[in-house]
């Protein structure tokens, strides 16, 4: 039996697509988080990313935006994006560095073809910042595998600790974690530099 192939666009938000973002938002995201989304959509409706179906039907959402491109009150009235910002403060990255917030990625899960759109569009993004681009936050819940049994972290190390398979360490809400380095992501391996 042949397998389907699920064709999912993402493109930028305009504005006209509030409404329909707003509908995915109260469909997938907890109540609480709505009000939020509307927030950062007044506040910086550039950054949202919109998944469509084969048929253009918006089925999932994204906002990606640097710090700098919200309103002070929004992220302060937030309780995820304040912490990102405090912690920026206590350890601001390095004069021409950047950093992303992806607040927000939603729509069907375990994760459906719009999502993983929506990611590939973001990691796309990330690519096109490099070398600049220092830091990404997201909520840790919408890294999360299908199965909860995995999730995702990117990050830039020192050369002399990039090879494949090194033990490295994170702090993940104040817990130090092992991690260990693998190949980067979408990218075919002939890539040179």
């Amino acid at each position: 039996m042949p397998k389907k192939i699920l064709l999912q666009t993402t493109i930028p938000a305009t504005a006209d697509d509030w409404p329909q973002i707003e509908a995915l938002a109260g469909q997938f995201l907890p109540a609480e988080e709505v009000d939020v989304a509307r927030q950062w959509w007044e506040s910086a409706p550039e950054g949202f990313l919109l998944a469509r179906d084969e048929a253009g039907v918006p089925s999932a959402f994204a906002c990606l935006v640097e710090p700098h491109q919200v309103a002070t009150r929004v992220l302060d009235a937030d309780p995820i994006a304040s912490r990102w910002r405090a912690h920026l403060r206590r350890d601001p990255p390095p004069r021409g560095q950047r950093t992303l917030f992806l607040r927000f990625i939603a729509g069907r899960k375990p994760w459906s073809p719009a999502l993983s759109a929506l990611l590939l569009d973001a990691t796309r993004i990330y690519m096109e910042m490099r070398p600049e681009l220092r830091r990404v936050y997201a909520p840790a819940a919408d890294l999360v595998g299908a199965d909860a049994s995995c999730a995702l972290a990117m990050g830039y190390l020192p050369t002399s600790l990039s090879a494949n398979g090194t033990q490295v360490f994170a702090e993940v809400r104040g817990q130090r974690l092992p991690l260990q380095v693998a190949a980067m992501p979408f990218v075919p391996n002939t890539y040179k530099r």
